[in-house]
């Protein structure tokens, strides 16, 4: 949620994406153009496209999600 990223790093994440990952995500023609904040939703959706079902949330710190998804 945007309002959990009111500290200094969630902001750094959250300015930089539109102005750095995101053009180059579109830049490369792929598929995809979600920047750093894809979102759980879009996640899931890709990895449902590649066959992975199980989803699970194995670690979460400040500033990353580790998720193990298998098929």
């Amino acid at each position: 949620m945007p309002s959990e990223n009111i500290h200094p790093i969630g902001r750094s994440f959250a300015s930089t994406s539109p102005v750095l990952c995101l053009p180059v995500a579109l830049a490369q023609n792929g598929p995809h153009a979600l920047g750093n904040h894809a979102g759980l939703d879009a996640l899931k959706e890709i990895a449902a496209e590649a066959g992975l079902r199980s989803w699970e949330l194995v670690v979460e710190t400040f500033t990353n999600r580790v998720y193990d998804v298998t098929r």
